[in-house]
């Protein structure tokens, strides 16, 4: 059977090399036809040890290049012989498997043995079976593997221990045996039907937990990954995956580094978007709750979607602390948040007081900033609106003016008949009703323009929000506008029946010393003082600025700074207030009290011209509707000292890319004092007390610390459900009629800005490791490593995090910031479900429909594509998601599983214990390739260190392309396949794969977790199930390779090149088949000769026979001068050859048929007569 198996070998490959071509067409072919001959190999070397016990004998006749013919007949044989090969190597692999259990082998081995009848490597049929198994075997993110990483105890006896692996399933007497690689399908596919495979399967229940008693373990370096909460309210999206493996893959690497990682998940629990959902169809059916009942509902909604996330997160193979997440709705994590709120509250740092905030209309509350978002479609009505001078003011304003020409204007005239206005524009007319002043800017000039106008016809039934409408006029007028911008009002004012005219000019610092009032548009009997403005530009609008402090914050600072009072005309719903005169009482501010306003200001003959206009507004980020400015009593963070402290803080933080440090830097420069308060009940209650009569706050030490422990043993809801008198400390009961609670809670920015308190346990749990050393001092505060967020945290929790850590502590709450953009679909689009094209993560990794908007749906590709696409994007800007980018990915990870299989079958019987051969006694190639893998290995580093991980993934799978797939496992092939098992030449081959497979393992370990377990579990003298739990795994194994080598690589590409492209001639010629029928002589000068010597020396193997190696060619001679052309000369080519020395070298290759016979076994034309081995084959007695 064993020689009828190897002859039946020898045929099928005779079919294989039919279609592998030269190295240039190695890799097109490599995943279709490669992993059958790998297959072949490994079932000719199991074959050959198991049939006799001398080393001499352990080989079956083998090659690896045979003669191509492109004729029909040739193909035909072989594919007759392919035929019959298939049914024999069948029956030797089946013999294999039977013979396993008197020998032993691993099932992947086994799994191997058998060619897969589709002609396709053993990929399972559907990826998540195949992963799913090795987080089963493996424990690849469970909380065990977690725990021990951060142990202070790495030893193998501290390795979290594994449940045995699970039995086959017994089968039916009559049912056909099977393969060993269908039971091991098998295997996989009945434990995902049970449903039993999880992250955590296979571990005991009694995991070790997360211990912060090693953080001063100065053995394994701490390092602090700091994660930012997502919001517990629903699916996971593309972004979530996306920012929770590049978490991940810094995780990973840093523990095969050597570090303890303390990476905790976290989720953000409180706020409106969790309360809206959990009221669910309560809102529409109008059902009303107490605080305490909703604040019930919001937490188990809550709990739920953190529980669903987390088992999300968790399949994706994100390595944390699962077990003890830190939720922002836990007690602990609360009574630490008043600790913070109440520290900023006794340095004067938060304060309550009356001020324009950016109010949601649809859910009745403050907004932050970061609770916005801006539409960029919103149209407004821009009004110009005239604000009427009464006579003594008209007066003095012409007196002061400069006039341009006054034999032209009849200035007694203009002052007796016309009216003198200032214009002002607004964007919100319906803030019109609250103005209290005009602002100029006194560094500006100011025209007076007079606009003649012709009676117009009135046109009923505006449409505000489509139309232009210039009112009609009956009267000349002048108006004040200022000089930058006469051109623009211009040509907005100057039509057919109308012209606009110069007159006269006047400095802002005089007009603002004229002291003028103007008369209220709306309202006759009042009038409006004329102020200074540092904001006022001319820019954009008329250059006077329309002031309304209750409505915004300009306006606000503008009037406290002239005493002027605020007038607040607006309730919290966004209505006008019911004691509003003019019919605007109860009136929707945004839409119909709106177009109220401007019939007002018309019928008043005050609107100049009113149109629509398409400009950026904010929306509320939950209800998406439109917001406004409204001035109500909040509690503010005080920043204005805050900012420049913040500033200086974040200078020492390193930001990825560097580029966003300018738009942190100019988001917190820009920021007013943080509103910190909100409308709402499901949050961290501000725990203040109000005196009933003068509603002034109270809260003190004693009532801090009363209210502090009650949140400590029964969480915030405390607040909601117990009296005043029982939230009160003892010393304060007799108070207890005279106070209410205040209603307000903490903005979720808040909660999560102060998440650094969990990282400051750290510096805790050292100081306890210091109480005994009383000479140390005192550890200064421990700050996140890393923090890596999407750039819309610029503008949120990386600000709420600074500014809260800085206020508190003095010091940035992180060392680096690294930032990922937004995810878009492949026509460049941001993903919306109103464009349908959404796309979940699940459908990546588990396949499904295309979506809302149908096409061609998804395949699946498993959780290590989804994470290999994530670390090959660009993130430093927006990253797009396509089906091909997948199918990409998907590519590139089969590529490199093949490449693994190649590695680990032909390291079958390698022990690196025994087996390995020193460095300095490769050859040449072999040394090269290791340098070239010790140089992937720091590239690889060099970008997981420096968060650039489309870097290290580009040069792992160039490695696996260009130096294994298309340079060393072409040229090895003879030495793995046709050499002695045993003989220097092949140990030393094995020795390059095995650092080759144990490098690009870890190297891969980071991203493609799954499959880099699954490989680490099969090499040989490495135990431990996962590449992380091998306490060796933070250096290459590798050890010293000479730098020198480095410029070895190019020349040998270079002379490879130089000889490929001689030998394409008579291949294309079909004069030979492949470079194995040809003999190869290089003319080179003795000088170059004596290079090559020296380059390819310290090698038992010739020099001759080293380069034949690297031709793949039967043999190599070299001369110094030129030759007769002999009978079997096909061709010869000369070209200047780079590498060999400081200069080109002149080279001259000729290609010669080959002079002996081909060996029946290795396929080299090496033998001396026909049908005899050659002298290397025929000395293993095969």
């Amino acid at each position: 059977m064993l020689a009828a198996a190897a002859r039946a070998l020898t045929a099928r490959q005779c079919l294989l090399h039919h279609h592998h071509h030269h190295h240039h067409h190695h890799q097109q072919q490599y995943q279709l036809h490669h992993h059958q001959y790998e297959q072949h190999g490994r079932v000719r070397r199991w074959i050959a040890s198991h049939s006799s016990s001398s080393s001499s004998s352990a080989n079956t006749p083998s090659n690896t290049l045979s003669s191509s013919s492109s004729s029909s007949s040739s193909s035909a044989a072989a594919a007759e012989h392919a035929l019959s090969a298939t049914a024999a190597a069948a029956a030797a692999a089946s013999a294999a498997a039977a013979d396993a259990n008197a020998n032993p082998m691993h099932a992947f081995k086994a799994s191997l043995l058998l060619p897969r009848a589709d002609g396709f490597p053993l990929w399972p049929k559907n990826i998540n079976e195949h992963e799913a198994s090795v987080l089963k075997r493996t424990g690849g993110a469970s909380q065990a593997l977690y725990d021990w990483q951060l142990s202070g105890d790495r030893s193998a006896a501290t390795l979290p221990r594994q449940q045995p692996p699970e039995q086959p399933r017994h089968r039916d007497p009559a049912t056909p045996s099977q393969s060993p690689a269908d039971e091991i399908m098998d295997q996989k596919q009945e434990s995902v039907e049970r449903g039993s495979i999880t992250p955590e399967a296979g571990l005991p229940a009694e995991s070790s937990s997360f211990k912060l008693s090693q953080a001063n373990d100065a053995k394994h370096p701490l390092f602090i990954l700091h994660d930012g909460p997502p919001y517990a309210n629903g699916q996971l999206h593309l972004g979530h995956a996306m920012n929770k493996i590049l978490k991940d893959i810094v995780v990973r690497h840093k523990v095969l580094r050597g570090n303890r990682v303390h990476f905790v998940p976290g989720w953000d629990c409180h706020g409106l978007p969790i309360e809206l959902k959990a009221l669910g169809d309560s809102l529409t059916k109008h059902v009303e709750f107490t605080p305490a009942q909703l604040r019930t509902k919001a937490a188990q909604f809550a709990r739920e979607a953190m529980e669903m996330q987390r088992k999300e997160f968790m399949s994706w193979g994100v390595l944390g602390d699962w077990q003890h997440p830190y939720l922002t709705m836990t007690p602990s994590y609360e009574a630490r948040q008043l600790q913070v709120f109440y520290q900023l509250y006794t340095k004067k740092l938060i304060y309550r007081g009356l001020k324009p905030v950016h109010w949601s209309p649809s859910t009745q509350t403050a907004l932050a900033e970061a609770e916005l978002e801006y539409q960029d479609n919103h149209v407004s009505v821009a009004a110009h609106v005239r604000f009427e001078l009464p006579a003594n003011h008209k007066a003095a304003l012409l007196q002061a003016a400069n006039w341009q020409d006054a034999g032209a204007v009849d200035r007694a005239a203009l002052s007796d008949n016309l009216a003198v206005s200032m214009v002002v524009w607004t964007t919100t007319p319906w803030t019109i009703p609250s103005n209290q002043a005009i602002a100029i800017n006194t560094s500006l000039d100011y025209s007076l323009l007079h606009v003649t106008e012709a009676v117009q016809p009135a046109s009923p039934g505006r449409k505000w929000l489509t139309q232009t409408i210039m009112p009609s006029r009956s009267r000349d007028q002048v108006i004040l506008v200022a000089t930058p911008l006469v051109p623009s009002i211009v040509q907005d004012f100057a039509t057919a029946q109308s012209q606009v005219k110069q007159v006269a000019s006047i400095s802002g610092a005089s007009l603002l010393a004229l002291g003028l009032q103007a008369t209220h548009p709306l309202e006759a009997h009042r009038t409006v003082p004329i102020i200074h403005g540092s904001h006022v530009t001319a820019d954009a609008g008329t250059g006077l600025v329309h002031t309304a402090p209750a409505h915004g914050v300009d306006d606000f600072i503008v009037c406290k700074t002239n005493n002027i009072p605020l007038l607040n005309l607006v309730d919290e719903r966004g209505c006008y207030k019911a004691d509003v005169a003019h019919g605007l009482a109860g009136l929707q501010v945004l839409t119909v009290g709106n177009a109220k306003v401007l019939e007002l200001l018309e019928q008043a003959d005050r609107l100049l011209l009113a149109k629509p206009l398409k400009h950026r507004y904010p929306y509320d980020w939950r209800s998406k509707k439109p917001v406004i400015t409204l001035a109500t009593k909040q509690w503010f963070a005080s920043l204005t000292n805050v900012k420049h402290d913040a500033l200086q803080a974040i200078l020492g933080v390193e930001l990825v890319p560097a580029v966003s440090r300018n738009r942190l830097a100019a988001m917190l420069g820009g920021r007013n004092d943080w509103c910190i308060s909100r409308q709402r009940s499901w949050g961290v209650p501000i725990p203040v007390f109000y005196n009933k009569e003068t509603g002034e706050p109270l809260l003190d030490d004693d009532m801090f610390a009363h209210i502090h422990q009650l949140v400590l043993q029964q969480g915030t809801d405390c607040w909601f459900t117990k009296s005043v008198a029982e939230l009160l400390p003892a010393s304060k009961a007799s108070m207890a009629e005279q106070l209410v609670k205040g209603t307000d809670t903490m903005d979720v920015w808040f909660d999560s800005g102060t998440s650094w308190m969990l990282v400051q346990q750290l510096a805790a749990q050292q100081q306890q490791q210091q109480q005994k050393q009383a000479d140390k001092p005192a550890p200064a505060p421990v700050v996140a490593d890393l923090v890596l967020e999407g750039s819309d945290q610029h503008r949120g929790w990386f600000q709420s995090s600074l500014l809260t850590s800085v206020i508190a502590r003095g010091v940035a709450p992180f060392k680096t910031i690294v930032t990922h953009g937004f995810l878009l679909d492949e026509r460049g689009r941001k993903m919306s479900k109103s464009l349908g094209n959404v796309v979940e993560p699940a459908r990546i990794t588990h396949g499904g429909s295309a979506g809302a908007k149908g096409g061609e749906p998804w395949t699946a590709a498993g959780t290590d594509v989804l994470r290999a696409w994530a670390a090959s994007a660009d993130y430093s800007a927006d990253v797009v998601i396509s089906k091909d980018a997948i199918k990409a990915q998907t590519q590139i990870v089969k590529k490199i599983r093949n490449t693994f299989r190649y590695l680990l079958g032909n390291l079958h019987d390698f022990d690196p214990a025994k087996h390995l051969v020193p460095l300095a006694s490769l050859r040449l190639v072999d040394r090269v390739v290791l340098q070239r893998t010790s140089a992937l290995w720091d590239s690889v580093q060099q970008g997981y260190e420096s968060y650039a991980f489309a870097r290290a993934s580009l040069a792992i799978t160039t490695f696996c392309n260009v130096e294994l797939s298309g340079f060393y496992f072409e040229l090895s092939k003879d030495r793995l396949y046709a050499a002695g098992a045993e003989s220097p030449e092949r140990r030393a081959a094995q020795t390059v794969l095995y650092h080759a497979v144990v490098t690009i393992c870890k190297a891969v370990a980071p991203v493609l977790c799954h499959l880099a377990d699954e490989v680490w579990s099969h090499l040989q003298g490495n135990p431990e199930q996962s590449v992380l739990l091998g306490h060796q795994a933070a250096a290459s194994s590798l050890g010293d390779v000479e730098p020198s080598l480095a410029a070895a690589w190019p020349a040998l590409l270079n002379l490879r090149a130089v000889v490929n492209r001689a030998l394409q001639v008579p291949r294309f010629a079909q004069q030979i088949g492949s470079p194995l029928d040809a003999d190869v002589t290089l003319e080179l000068s003795p000088g170059s000769i004596e290079a090559l010597q020296t380059l390819f020396s310290n090698s038992s193997a010739s020099l001759e026979e080293q380069l034949a190696e690297l031709f793949i060619t039967s043999q190599v001679r070299l001369v110094d001068r030129p030759e007769p052309a002999s009978a079997r000369l096909l061709h010869t080519q000369r070209e200047e050859l780079e590498g060999l020395g400081p200069s080109v070298t002149p080279i001259a290759v000729h290609v010669s048929r080959a002079a002996l016979h081909k060996c029946p076994r290795c396929w080299r034309f090496t033998a001396q007569e026909p049908a005899h081995l050659c002298q290397r084959c025929a000395k293993l007695n095969v």
